[in-house]
C-alpha cells in the first residue's frame, strides 16, 4: 500500500469519530461531546501503547458495532467498519495493541466516560514509540471540535516529542545494562568506586522511571563485581585458605562462568534484533528487547547473586569445616530458590572434605596443613600414649550434618589404623575385601548423603575394630596379661600371698631404711616357687616385680612394701593403652590396701601363735598356790581379756577380708569378664576395665566419697597393730617368766636330792625381778586405752556405713554386726573394763 501522507492517521481518526456528519449542524451538547471525545483520542495517542489490556482488538469492535446498532446508526457502523479496515491498512500503526489504545476510546464514548488514561501508573510514549505514530494536525480540525483543556495537553505532548530527540535510546541502555551486568562500564552507565555503585554519566537524558528500572537492573552488576572479587583474591592473601575454601572458591567460579554465558546470550540476542531493525522500517516490534523484558529475565540471576554474595561473606575468615558449616545454614533455608543453589555451592565444595575422611578412615593419615580437617594430631605425643592422647575432635571444624557420635566413630576408625600401624607393627588389616568396597563407596560420597557417610563408616570401623581386638586378645595375650594383674595384685592366687609374707615376713619388720629391692626380689621368687604361681608362664611371670614406696620417718618394710605389674618390651606400646599409668597406679592402691589388710590378720594371727602356749601360766601359778607371785596372779585376768580382744579384732579382719575378696574382688571380676565377651572396639575396652577398677577403688573404701570411713577403717588397723606389739610384748615377759620357772624347778629338785630346801627365797627374788610390782597395773592400763580406742573407732566404722552411697557396703554391715550387738549396745569401753 502506498505511504500515506503526513497527516493521514488524525484524518481517519476524524473520520471515524465523525464520518459524514456536518459539525456545523451539531448542537451545542454534541460538540462538546465530540471535542471530549477528540481529546480522549489524542492523549491516547500520547500514552505508553504497550498497555496490558484486558480487551483484545475483536472484542472492542463487536462492542462498538453492536452499540451503533443500539442507537439505530445502521449506516453509520458500516462505515465505521470500512474507516476501520483503511487504519487497519496503515503501515503508521502496524501494532495491534496501538490500534487497540484508540479504539478503548470508543468504549469509553459507548459508556459515556472519557477521562484520559494519564494519571499515575501511565507513562509516556519513549522515543522510538512516539516515532511510529504521526501526530494530528489541529489546523486540520474545527475550532470548535478542540477546546482549551485538549489544545494544552497535545501542546505538551508535542514538546516532549521534540525533547525526546536528545534521549538515550532504549536499546543503547539494554545494551549498557548487559555490560553493567558483567561488572563493566557502560556507555551512560559507568561504576563510581567513591560511591561504590554504578551512576550515570553527567548530562544523560534518561527519564526518570527509566532511570529508577536501571538503577535496580545495575545492582545485579554490582553483587557480580562483589562476587568476581572475592575469587580473584591471591590465595596466600585470602582469608578463604585452604582446599576447601579453594573448592568453594571453584564453586562460584563456576557460577559466575555460568552468569558470562546468561550475559553473552543476552548481549547476542539485543545485537541481532538491533541489526534485524536497523535493516527494517524503522518501527519498533514486539520482539524488541526492552528494559522491563531484561528485568524480567534477571529477576532470577539477580537473586541467585544475592546469595553467592552472601556466601560469600559469611565464608570470610572461614575455612575446612567451618566454612561448611556457614553455607550449611542457608541449605534449610525457608525459600526453596535460596535452599537448592546453596545445596549446589556445598556439593563441590564438601569434595575435599570427604577426600579428608576417606584418606583418614582407610588409612589413618591427616593430610590437613591449613587444619581444616575436624580431627587434629596433638604434637609431641609419646608412642604409648597415642590411643589417648595422639588425635582428638576439633568441635570448631566439625559440620552440622556430621553428627558427634559419627565423628567419634570416624576419630576411633583413623585412630585404630595408626595403632595397629605404630603400635602393633601390623598392616594386614588393608587386605580385608569388606574394607575395600567399603573404601570404593566412599569415592562417591557428596554432600546430602549423611545415611551412606555413617553407612561406610560403620563398615570400615566394624572390620578395623574386629582386626585390632583379635590383635590385642589373640597375639598379645590382654586377657592372659589381666587375669596376672587379678591373681597377683588382687589377691587372686592367696598361696601364693601367703607364701610370700612367710618368706618376706620378717624382713618386713626392719626398718624401711634397711630394705633393699634386690634382696626382697629373691624372696618374691622364692614365694613363686613355692606356690602354685611356679606353674605360671615365663612371659606373665617375668612382668612381676617388687615396688619400694618412699619412706617416711618411722615406717617398717610392712609400710613401704608393694607389688606392680611392669609392661616391657612390645606389650609397653600395645598394653599401656589399657594398662595407663593411672590404671597401674589404682591397682598399685588396691594392692597396698588389700597388703595391708592381709598384714593385719597375719598380725593378729602371730598373736594367737605365740599367746596360746601361754595357758601354761595359768596352770604354774594354780599349782603353786600361795607360792604364785602376786603379778603373775594379776596378769591371768588380763592374758584372758587379750584373748577376747584378739578375737573381736580377727573376727572384723576375716569379714571385711571376705567382703573384699568375694564381694568386690571376684564379683566385680566375673562382671568384667563377661563383658569383655561383648566388646567390638578399644574405645569400649577402655571403658569397661575403668568401669571394672572404679567399681573396686568405690566398694573397697577407696575413693574420695569413703575417706572418712577410710580414716576410720586405717585408725582400726593402727589399734590392731599396737595391740598386736603390746600382746607380744606381754606374750614374751611371760615366756621369760616360764623359763625362769623351769629352771627353778630344776634347780630345786637337785638341792632336794643334795637334802636341802627346794625353793628359796632367791628364787623368789628373780621371778619378782622378772615381774616387778606394778606390772601388772601398767599392762591392765594399756590393754584398757587399746581396748577403749579400737571400741570406739569400730563404733565410728560401724556408723558410718549406712550412709555409704555403694549398697554393697551396707552388706558390710551386716557382716559386722549380724546380731545387732554394736547398733544396739552402743559400742562403749565399759565391755572392756578391768
Amino acid at each position: 500500500m502506498a505511504e500515506r501522507g503526513p497527516s493521514k492517521t488524525h484524518q481517519l481518526v476524524r473520520k471515524v469519530m465523525l464520518g459524514d456528519l456536518d459539525v456545523g449542524i451539531l448542537d451545542a451538547n454534541d460538540q462538546v461531546l465530540v471535542s471530549k471525545a477528540y481529546g480522549q483520542a489524542t492523549r491516547a495517542l500520547a500514552t505508553d501503547l504497550h498497555q496490558s489490556t484486558n480487551l483484545d482488538e475483536f472484542t472492542v469492535v463487536e462492542r462498538l458495532g453492536e452499540w451503533m446498532a443500539t442507537q439505530g446508526r445502521g449506516k453509520e457502523s458500516i462505515q465505521f467498519m470500512e474507516l476501520l479496515c483503511d487504519l487497519m491498512e496503515d503501515v503508521r500503526i502496524p501494532s495491534a495493541s496501538e490500534r487497540l489504545k484508540v479504539l478503548r476510546v470508543f468504549v469509553g464514548v459507548e459508556n459515556g466516560t472519557f477521562e484520559a488514561p494519564m494519571g499515575p501508573g501511565h507513562n509516556y510514549l519513549s522515543n522510538q514509540e512516539a516515532g511510529t505514530v504521526d501526530l494530528p494536525d489541529v489546523s486540520l480540525m474545527p475550532l470548535s471540535v478542540l477546546n482549551k483543556r485538549d489544545s494544552q495537553a497535545f501542546m505538551e505532548f508535542q514538546k516532549r516529542q521534540q525533547a525526546s530527540e536528545f534521549e538515550v535510546p532504549e536499546d543503547a541502555l539494554v545494551r549498557d545494562i548487559v555490560y553493567v551486568c558483567q561488572g563493566i562500564d557502560g556507555k551512560y552507565i559507568k561504576f563510581d568506586t567513591m560511591a561504590d555503585a554504578f551512576n550515570f554519566v553527567p548530562g544523560t537524558n534518561i527519564p526518570l522511571p527509566a532511570r529508577e528500572l536501571l538503577r535496580r537492573l545495575s545492582e545485579l552488576g554490582w553483587l557480580f563485581r562483589r562476587v568476581k572479587a572475592a575469587c580473584e583474591v591471591d590465595q596466600q592473601t585470602n582469608d578463604l585458605a585452604g582446599v576447601v575454601a579453594q573448592a568453594f572458591l571453584s564453586a562460584m567460579r563456576t557460577e559466575l562462568s555460568n552468569h558470562y554465558k546468561l550475559m553473552a546470550t543476552l548481549e547476542s540476542e539485543s545485537t541481532k534484533r538491533s541489526k534485524e531493525n536497523s535493516c527494517t522500517v524503522s518501527s519498533p516490534s514486539l520482539d524488541d528487547l526492552t528494559l522491563r523484558q531484561l528485568a524480567v529475565w534477571l529477576a532470577q540471576p539477580t537473586q541467585q547473586m544475592k546469595l553467592l554474595a552472601i556466601l560469600v561473606d559469611v565464608a570470610k575468615h572461614q575455612k575446612g569445616g567451618a566454612l561448611i558449616s556457614a553455607i550449611h545454614g542457608h541449605s534449610h533455608h525457608g525459600d526453596p530458590f535460596v535452599r537448592l543453589n546453596a545445596q549446589k555451592i556445598l556439593k563441590p565444595t564438601c569434595v575435599p572434605f570427604f577426600a579428608m575422611i576417606s584418606k583418614w578412615l582407610f588409612e589413618g593419615d591427616l593430610e590437613d596443613q591449613h587444619e581444616e580437617f575436624f580431627i587434629a594430631k596433638s604434637p609431641s605425643v609419646v608412642q604409648k600414649d597415642l590411643w589417648q592422647k595422639g588425635f582428638f575432635i576439633r568441635q570448631s571444624m566439625l559440620p552440622p550434618f556430621i553428627s558427634n557420635e559419627l565423628a567419634e566413630n570416624i576419630l576411633r576408625a583413623g585412630k585404630t589404623i595408626n595403632f595397629l600401624r605404630e603400635c602393633c607393627n601390623d598392616r594386614s588389616w588393608a587386605q580385608n575385601e569388606e574394607l575395600i568396597g567399603a573404601r570404593e563407596d566412599a569415592t562417591l560420597l557428596q554432600y546430602g548423603q549423611g545415611r551412606e557417610l555413617e553407612s561406610v563408616v560403620t563398615r570400615a570401623s566394624k572390620v578395623i575394630d574386629a582386626h585390632l581386638m583379635k590383635t590385642l586378645f589373640e597375639k598379645h595375650g590382654l586377657n592372659e596379661h589381666l587375669l596376672a594383674i587379678r591373681q597377683y595384685l588382687l589377691f587372686g592366687q592367696g598361696d601364693f600371698i601367703q607364701a610370700l609374707m612367710d618368706q618376706a615376713g620378717s624382713e618386713l619388720n626392719k626398718s624401711a631404711d634397711h630394705l633393699t629391692k634386690h634382696r626382697l626380689s629373691g624372696m618374691l621368687h622364692a614365694a613363686i616357687r613355692a606356690s602354685n604361681a611356679h606353674i605360671e608362664e615365663d612371659r606373665i611371670i617375668q612382668h612381676l616385680e617388687v615396688s619400694l614406696i618412699p619412706p617416711k620417718e618411722g615406717d617398717t618394710g610392712w609400710d613401704i612394701f608393694s607389688l606392680e605389674y611392669v609392661l616391657k618390651g612390645s606389650l609397653l606400646h600395645v598394653l599401656s593403652t589399657v594398662l595407663t599409668d593411672e590404671v597401674m597406679a589404682d591397682y598399685r592402691a588396691i594392692f597396698n590396701f588389700l597388703w595391708r589388710l592381709r598384714r593385719v590378720d597375719f598380725a593378729l594371727s602371730s598373736v594367737w601363735q605365740h599367746m596360746k602356749p601361754n595357758h601354761s601360766v595359768k596352770r604354774e601359778a594354780t599349782c603353786e598356790g600361795n607360792d604364785a607371785l602376786e603379778e603373775e596372779t594379776a596378769l591371768l585376768g588380763d592374758i584372758r581379756k587379750c584373748h577376747t580382744l584378739r578375737n573381736e579384732m580377727s573376727h572384723f579382719c576375716t569379714n571385711l577380708q571376705y567382703y573384699i575378696v568375694y564381694e568386690v574382688l571376684e564379683c566385680s571380676w566375673v562382671e568384667f569378664h563377661k563383658e569383655l565377651e561383648g566388646l567390638t572396639n578399644l574405645d569400649q575396652l577402655v571403658q569397661a576395665h575403668e568401669k571394672y577398677l572404679r567399681q573396686i577403688t568405690e566398694k573397697a573404701l577407696l575413693e574420695d566419697r569413703s575417706q572418712p570411713l577410710a580414716r576410720q577403717l586405717s585408725g582400726l588397723f593402727e589399734v590392731m597393730l599396737r595391740f598386736r606389739d603390746f600382746a607380744l610384748r606381754l606374750s614374751a615377759k611371760l615366756d621369760e617368766v616360764n623359763q625362769l620357772r623351769l629352771q627353778d624347778a630344776l634347780e630345786a629338785k637337785q638341792r632336794t636330792a643334795r637334802g636341802k630346801w627346794g625353793r628359796t627365797e632367791a628364787d623368789r627374788a628373780r621371778l619378782a625381778q622378772v615381774l616387778p610390782p606394778g606390772f601388772a597395773a601398767a599392762a591392765r592400763n594399756d590393754l584398757q586405752a587399746i581396748s577403749s580406742e579400737y571400741a570406739a573407732l569400730l563404733e565410728g566404722f560401724v556408723a558410718l556405713l549406712p550412709v555409704q552411697a555403694h549398697i554393697d557396703l551396707r552388706s558390710l554391715q551386716f557382716r559386722l554386726d549380724f546380731s545387732e550387738y554394736y547398733s544396739t549396745s552402743r559400742i562403749s569401753t565399759s565391755r572392756y573394763s578391768m
